[in-house]
């Protein structure tokens, strides 16, 4: 193995745990179906190694350099950045590849991701004040405070608990998802409707996300921050001493 492999596939292969050979790396780089599947192998040769050895990796493995090339532009429109090879096949290309992008980006997907969880911990701030005020303090030292929540919003409003979590839940799942089972993100920024987020949950079972949907979940998100307990419930209803400004 000369040291042009051994360098590409460390690179590679160390910050995904795998041990593709050289062999399996030259076919995941030069195959349309991993863009399609977004492999991280793949997109790793492109934008992690350098481009010096990309190109002299192609030369020991005998793969075209146009078709390399136009992989990666693949992988250059789904990562919303340019990529070295990418870059080298589209001197001659035609002026409406150099169009800019007119739907999210990876980039923007990833963003608007980030903005999910950040929100959800404000969330989670905003719950252990009203935690604290109702006199609970001490139990939200020890577990997630989801489920002190819970227990509080069912003990102290048990004929309105269901309406009243039903919003939280439907966060909570969208945030768990993120947090525990994202098995791929793929966002073409010349394809409408693109940004989507594949989550697998314990099951095998796949769910799919867009971008869209995470933007409407940081909006309800920013809404419960202000006011978590949500009711519509007549002020007279409200239980005394709870600590609960808003119902």
């Amino acid at each position: 193995m000369s040291s042009v492999t051994i360098k590409v596939l460390s690179t590679v292969n160390a910050p995904y745990g795998t041990n593709l050979s050289v062999e399996q790396l030259a076919s995941k780089i030069s195959g349309v179906a991993s863009v399609e599947n977004f492999d991280a192998s793949a997109s790793a040769f492109y934008s992690e190694v350098e481009a010096d050895l990309q190109h002299q990796f192609l030369n020991e493995m005998g793969i075209d350099h146009g078709a390399a090339s136009e992989i990666a532009q693949k992988f250059s429109q789904l990562a919303g950045y340019p990529l070295a090879l990418a870059a080298e096949g589209c001197l001659d290309e035609p002026t409406e590849l150099s169009l800019e992008p007119v739907h999210p980006t990876l980039n923007d997907l990833k963003f608007e991701i980030g903005q999910v969880l950040v929100y959800w911990s404000f969330l989670e701030n905003s719950m252990r004040r009203h935690l604290t005020r109702a006199g609970l303090q001490d139990q939200t030292v020890k577990g997630p405070v989801i489920s002190h929540w819970r227990a509080y919003i069912r003990n102290t409003y048990p004929d309105q608990a269901h309406e009243l979590l039903k919003p939280v839940e439907k966060l909570a799942r969208v945030r768990n998802f993120l947090a525990h089972s994202i098995y791929s993100l793929r966002a073409d920024p010349w394809t409408e409707g693109s940004a989507v987020i594949t989550c697998a949950a314990a099951d095998g079972i796949l769910y799919y996300f867009s971008i869209d949907d995470f933007r409407a979940a940081s909006t309800e998100l920013s809404e419960l921050m202000v006011r978590p307990i949500r009711s519509f419930a007549p002020k007279a209803d409200k239980p005394t001493g709870a600590g609960v400004e808003d119902l």
